[in-house]
């Protein structure tokens, strides 16, 4: 695109009336560059700049382009001596030869100039003025590493009458044309999430049927493949807008993680002698041809796609029917790996250490629900117990569940799970058969030694802690409220917010 800053009509009259000067039209179409591409070059050359001139110029007066910094810009391609051609008619533009005088450096205002002087003008055919002449001043190069971090690198133009020169100190001078200036380079990413390319995951996971093994039929019946009770997936696609950029970097390849806390426990290790979890068919990847999964473990996935991004990519779960699966939320996150592309200051791909790679911010990916109440319990304490139901330990627990549901279960009632988050991080599920069977029938139902017993049966009471639980029940959570405390001595009750009564969301 070509960007040119011009003043209105009144400021140019007002401008013409004050000073005697117009403002010239510096222009240059844009070089664009990718910050990505940034990193794999040393220099970058300019598009060409364009002055129109606005004003009587004469012999000897001088054209200044000015660049921001200090040995940021290599001037040596601007042209050295040049012509503007004549109109050939009677009162037209009078052509002109223009010679590269010097260049500098001004130190307080931290821009370097480049000098160039008027050494003949040509009216042989009758021409009368030099407004509108345009004067093509060339190209310069810019090292890559000064224009990082920025968005934008300006070239500013103005011009002296040859008795002023040129000396930065200088305030008072007679203007010719004032100044005026484009930007010469704008820089971007080129890499991005695509907007509207997400389908996210919205499976609901089974707590009546099977506890937490498939999914609840009714609400994944908009997934695509597989069955509708044990496959859900998400699509996501990164946009590589090359097309947006004179200079861009070619994708080799790009890598993909997806991950939430325990969101990929359920994935069974199909093969013992190799490092690491291996998905099996339990996870697939593809973008129209198969990724290639890196690493699996129980917190997220890892796969490479071999991907110019001109596809969106899918993860498709499909879950064992084995293994207790999480609910909760995914995200995911990509870094593209690039290499120099061939360009115009680039002929062929560059060397393999001229590559690099970017990442994506995470995005959410949708989560994972229950079609049952959760109720998460903060914080609650433990005494260490050496043998089954002990009576007599320094600290009590109490926990109620209350069900007031107006329906009949003609002896199926819900079924109580207790999921529990350890001092050291660790998870694990206490099934309804460890907490020996109990149900959330109606009314109130106290599940505290249950808990109790299955935590000392599984080993995890052997010395005194502090846990988090969370319980699970086959109902809607309307109809059910979780009461949380303990006490310590037979006397002292702490009382535990939880988050129970939550709304309720099928």
């Amino acid at each position: 695109m070509t960007n040119m800053f011009k003043k209105s009509l009144v400021a140019l009259a007002l401008a013409g009336a004050s000073t005697g000067a117009m403002a010239a039209d510096i222009s240059a179409t844009t070089t664009t560059v990718s910050n990505q591409y940034l990193e794999v070059t040393e220099t970058v050359t300019s598009n060409a700049i364009s002055v129109t001139l606005a004003d009587e110029y004469a012999t000897d007066d001088f054209l200044i382009l000015k660049f921001d910094g200090d040995n940021v810009v290599d001037t040596s391609s601007l042209n050295q001596q040049f012509q503007v051609a004549a109109s050939g008619v009677a009162g037209g533009i009078k052509g002109m030869t223009i010679d590269y005088v010097t260049a500098g450096y001004h130190a307080a205002g931290d821009f370097t100039w480049v000098k160039f002087r008027i050494t003949e003008l040509d009216a042989s055919a009758g021409e009368t003025t030099t407004v509108g002449a345009v004067v093509d001043f060339g190209t310069v190069t810019v090292a890559s590493a000064d224009l990082v971090g920025r968005t934008a690198f300006n070239v500013e133009y103005t011009a002296r009458l040859s008795y002023d020169n040129y000396d930065p100190a200088v305030t008072t001078f007679d203007p010719l044309d004032t100044n005026d200036e484009a930007p010469l380079f704008e820089m971007d990413d080129q890499f991005a999430w695509a907007t509207g390319a997400t389908v996210e995951f919205d499976g609901t996971i089974d707590v009546i049927d099977s506890y937490r093994k498939l999914f609840d039929v009714d609400a994944t019946t908009t997934n695509t493949g597989g069955n509708a009770n044990d496959t859900d997936e998400a699509t996501f696609q990164v946009d590589d807008t090359a097309a947006n950029f004179t200079y861009a970097v070619e994708v080799v390849s790009t890598d993909y993680t997806v991950s939430g806390d325990n969101m990929f426990g359920w994935v069974e290790d199909t093969d013992a002698n190799t490092a690491g979890i291996q998905a099996g068919t339990q996870l697939a990847a593809s973008f129209g041809t198969a990724c290639t999964f890196t690493a699996v473990d129980a917190d997220e996935v890892t796969f490479n796609c071999v991907d110019p991004l001109s596809a969106a990519v899918t993860l498709t779960a499909v879950l064992n029917n084995n293994e207790i699966v999480q609910y909760g939320n995914f995200e995911v996150s990509a870094t593209v790996n690039y290499t120099q592309a061939a360009d115009a200051s680039n002929d062929a791909l560059a060397a393999p250490d001229n590559s690099s790679s970017y990442d994506l911010s995470a995005m959410a990916l949708g989560s994972w629900g229950v079609n049952g109440s959760i109720t998460h319990i903060p914080y609650m304490p433990y005494s260490a117990q050496t043998e089954s139901a002990q009576a007599g330990l320094a600290i009590d627990q109490i926990i109620y569940v209350t069900n007031d549901t107006t329906r009949d279960y003609a002896g199926v009632e819900p079924a109580i799970y207790v999921d529990v988050l350890d001092e050291d991080g660790s998870t694990y599920t206490l099934t309804n058969a460890d907490l020996g069977g109990i149900k959330a029938g109606k009314g109130i139902t106290k599940i505290t030694g249950q808990v109790r017993e299955a935590l000392f049966q599984a080993g995890k009471l052997n010395s005194g802690k502090k846990l988090s639980l969370t319980v699970v029940v086959e109902e809607n959570p309307a109809n059910i409220e979780v009461y949380s405390a303990y006490n310590v001595g037979g006397s002292d009750r702490g009382w535990v917010q939880n988050d129970s009564q939550r709304v309720y969301q099928p």
